[in-house]
């Protein structure tokens, strides 16, 4: 027959389950903060692998952009240098031209 289970042997058995459950749980919390830990090393590598290509791929974007902008600029300049001398090459030749009339007439 079986024995008759007293409270104090319930209660026993009952506190060893607790501990090696509650052993179990810090076990599997501590395997869980060691892989995070882990993971979030490797996440930190490739974020910084990526933040190293990207600022240089971001550099050399606004390298070219800032050379492409100050040879619009130039050219831009030259332009309105031309057309600022041919303007004013007009202006000398109508002025020439009037005094010549000028002088041819008296």
């Amino acid at each position: 027959m079986s024995d008759p289970v007293t409270k104090d042997l319930l209660d026993a058995r009952l506190e060893a389950v607790e501990a090696r459950t509650t052993a179990q749980f810090k076990e599997i919390l501590g395997e869980i903060k060691a892989s995070n830990a882990a993971l979030a090393g490797k996440i930190d590598v490739v974020a910084a692998k990526s933040a190293g290509k990207w600022t240089v791929w971001g550099a050399a974007g606004a390298i070219i952009a800032a050379m492409v902008a100050t040879i619009i600029v130039l050219l831009q300049v030259g332009q309105t240098g031309y057309d600022s001398g041919r303007n004013a090459e007009a202006a000398m030749r109508s002025q020439v031209e009037a005094a010549v009339k000028e002088a041819s007439t008296k």
